[in-house]
């Protein structure tokens, strides 16, 4: 499945540009986290996640240490859907062929954030798993594979134009955003916790946990120069 989904975004990044981005400011994040820290009703699961963020001023200063990095990246942007998880594709048995559904999230994005979109998405929202982010190897093989298709797409020989330091920035830029998203996410969906439609609460610890497990590491992650 790996290349059909790795074909699939890179024929979708080589279409037209539109004319907006996919932004984030600490306006909007402070917005966000207007109402913070939630109305639990299970006072252990409310200080299960104080113990990880304890109060707003603590949530901004996350945002405040990881929003910078997402203004080094230097990968293309491309036209994205940015909510690349396995719900969106349909696999057609009778063709065996990939399609893409939900289309709502599409902007202009870099070819990092929707790689790390769609590695973060490894967690299932209604059956969430710690430790479903994939492993370096993993994701450094869907990088390449995902470039050969991208490349081809454009018209061009992948054997000369993937490079060691292409693949690597992709992936330190895949990782930071995986880390963003982990952040947002992970406390923006604690709002449907009382008043969504199935319980988000796991889904959002699993989320908060894999961010600071995993902050030492990918904060000392750099792009290659």
């Amino acid at each position: 499945m790996i290349h059909h989904i790795t074909k699939l975004l890179a024929k979708m990044h080589t279409l037209p540009p539109v004319d907006w981005d996919r932004t984030m400011d600490m306006q909007q994040f402070s917005m966000f986290m207007a109402n913070y820290p939630p109305n639990l009703k299970d006072p252990e699961r409310t200080n299960r996640l104080l113990k990880l963020v304890p109060d707003k001023e603590a949530a901004i200063k996350e945002f405040q240490q990881i929003c910078p990095r997402l203004e080094e990246f230097r990968s293309p942007k491309v036209y994205c859907h940015n909510d690349s998880k396995a719900q969106n594709f349909i696999w057609n048995e009778k063709t065996e062929t990939l399609h893409v559904i939900d289309l709502e999230h599409c902007t202009m994005n870099n070819q990092g954030s929707e790689i790390g979109s769609h590695f973060y998405a490894y967690t299932d929202v209604e059956k969430p798993k710690f430790g479903c982010f994939p492993e370096r190897d993993y994701q450094l093989k869907w990088i390449r594979t995902y470039l050969k298709y991208y490349y081809e797409a454009l018209g061009l020989n992948p054997e000369e134009k993937i490079t060691e330091k292409e693949v690597e920035t992709l992936y330190v830029e895949a990782n930071l955003t995986a880390q963003m998203l982990r952040l947002l996410l992970g406390l923006g969906c604690l709002l449907l916790v009382e008043n969504g439609t199935f319980d988000s609460y796991e889904f959002c610890m699993v989320l908060l946990e894999e961010y600071f497990q995993n902050k030492d590491f990918i904060m000392n992650l750099h792009l290659p120069g």
